[in-house]
């Protein structure tokens, strides 16, 4: 399961942030900020942010919302520790503090910003898993202003701390950390299971605007998402793509003449075999460990006997259902 888990941050920005996964965002946050009452919900689009302190990159937020018209929300899924977390975390809600200053309006207008961040490594070596950082006076360590928030969540912590499930909270970073679907399933929380069928907006979304615009918009997001940004990139067939401003090359059957694409095609096509492997737990009946998703008679004949599963391509299957 570790290529559809949430701890892939692009994994993560998908499931919770999408517009048709709202309500489960909802539910992570409110495990999260008990003490918000959250009544509405917005997701932002894509934010980009210089990245002064990481040679100029782009920083693209994972997933920003805003909270009942008034609060900015960016959360941010960290596996690998770069030992910059502090320092990027105030960055990026400054960044957001700065961003919600519109044109005339006067500072006491600026909306809170709260960044969650979850850790795949443990930040600081003691304190509880989830801690909290807010702005203190040294004086009289009164707080000198709510606007800005900050939430470390640290994966390693709860899963050596937490020997059982008992709020909200424990269920979702158990349900992001487990490597298990079936169990999952187990967690009772109705959000948490519906999450684990959060991949199937990937196939709602290749239903609506077609295949070949969804590899495209995927060759996008991939692109967004590297730390470190290649000198050009080599295509397989494709053209019209936005690589940022980033060259590329369209090589027809790219994966018989290039190594790169040839050895990225493999890459794929093992994990994608991997992943209907894990599937196949969930949906025995299907056979996924041996077509793998692949149109076979047995496939099909299975598809007419038990109807699609959430993780089938309705498009694809018109012809037969």
């Amino acid at each position: 399961m570790s290529d559809y888990k949430p701890t892939n941050d692009y994994i993560f920005g998908r499931i919770f942030g999408h517009k048709k996964n709202s309500d489960l965002l909802k539910d992570l946050l409110e495990a999260i900020l008990p003490d918000i009452e959250i009544k509405m919900i917005e997701l932002n689009k894509q934010v980009s942010l210089e990245r002064k302190l990481m040679r100029d990159k782009l920083g693209v937020l994972d997933i920003l919302a805003t909270l009942n018209n008034d609060i900015k929300v960016n959360i941010e899924m960290q596996v690998t520790d770069y030992h910059n977390t502090i320092d990027r975390s105030l960055f990026y809600d400054a960044g957001v503090y700065h961003e919600s200053l519109q044109k005339n309006e006067d500072y006491l207008q600026i909306p809170k910003v709260i960044g969650i961040w979850i850790l795949g490594y443990d930040l600081f070596d003691e304190g509880p898993f989830h801690e909290t950082a807010r702005f203190r006076r040294d004086y009289n360590k009164e707080e000198l202003t709510d606007k800005i928030e900050l939430h470390y969540i640290q994966l390693p912590k709860f899963k050596q701390k937490c020997k059982r499930i008992s709020n909200k909270l424990e269920q979702w970073l158990t349900f992001i950390i487990n490597e298990n679907l079936e169990a999952i399933k187990m967690i009772d929380n109705e959000f948490v299971k519906e999450t684990v069928y959060g991949v199937t907006t990937y196939q709602d979304e290749i239903d609506e605007i077609n295949i070949l615009q969804a590899t495209k918009k995927g060759l996008h997001e991939a692109v967004a998402n590297m730390e470190i940004k290649p000198n050009v990139i080599l295509v397989d067939a494709l053209t019209g793509i936005d690589t940022l401003g980033i060259p590329y090359k369209s090589i027809i059957k790219g994966d018989a003449k290039s190594y790169s694409i040839g050895a990225a095609s493999i890459i794929a096509k093992v994990t994608r075999d991997r992943i209907m492997r894990e599937w196949d737990k969930v949906y025995p009946e299907y056979g996924f460990a041996g077509h793998k998703g692949y149109g076979t008679a047995k496939h099909i004949e299975a598809i007419k006997k038990y109807g699609l599963t959430p993780i089938h391509r309705r498009s694809f299957c018109k012809n037969f259902v």
